[in-house]
């Protein structure tokens, strides 16, 4: 289409992708994980933000993905589904789903994200009371931790759990051993 005529005219085009091109895009359950990482960023940032509404939308929107084939993907979307639980006081929820992310997270063999549904599962269950469930998991979480940084949320996980059983100096412990994680001077 031409935008007026004579010498300085502009000419517009008009680009549409071609059927061709949208048959190409493979969808593939390798192209799942891609497809959900950034959806899984803006999950976790409106999270972090209580924009809860918008977390809610962007969950639904990465329940429609078909994870069947991607145990670890699956896991991940189920631990954002547990955390909203968690953020909104639905407590029950929140455990069948990170117990869920835990399961396939397992499957998965990633013990990475196991320590994180693990240390999740730990602070749930002590807020409602359960210290000594908490208390393992966390535990188990610190065992699977693969950085510092993880090392470092496990320990802070079971000083919280420390101080609600009113166990001050473990408490302590623990904070001191966070610090170090962090610092990399922990001998873990």
């Amino acid at each position: 289409a031409r935008a007026g005529s004579g010498a300085g005219a502009l000419s517009v085009v008009e680009v549409r992708p071609g059927r061709g091109a949208r048959g190409s895009l493979d969808s593939t359950a390798a192209r799942a994980p891609r497809r959900g990482r950034l959806p899984e960023a803006a999950v976790a940032a409106a999270d972090r933000l209580g924009k809860r509404e918008r977390q809610r939308r962007l969950l639904d929107k990465l329940s429609d993905l078909d994870l069947s084939r991607d145990p670890v993907a699956a896991g991940r979307v189920y631990l954002l589904h547990g955390r909203y639980a968690v953020s909104t006081g639905q407590y029950g929820a929140a455990r069948g789903m990170l117990h869920n992310a835990l399961t396939f997270f397992e499957r998965g063999k990633d013990e990475m994200q196991q320590s994180e549904a693990l240390r999740r599962q730990a602070l749930l269950l002590s807020h409602v009371g359960e210290m000594g469930d908490a208390a393992r998991m966390a535990h188990r979480a610190l065992t699977l931790a693969a950085t510092d940084k993880q090392r470092a949320r496990s320990h802070l996980a079971l000083a919280i759990i420390d101080l609600l059983a009113n166990h001050f100096a473990d408490a302590l412990r623990h904070s001191d051993r966070a610090q170090k994680a962090l610092r990399g001077t922990d001998p873990a």
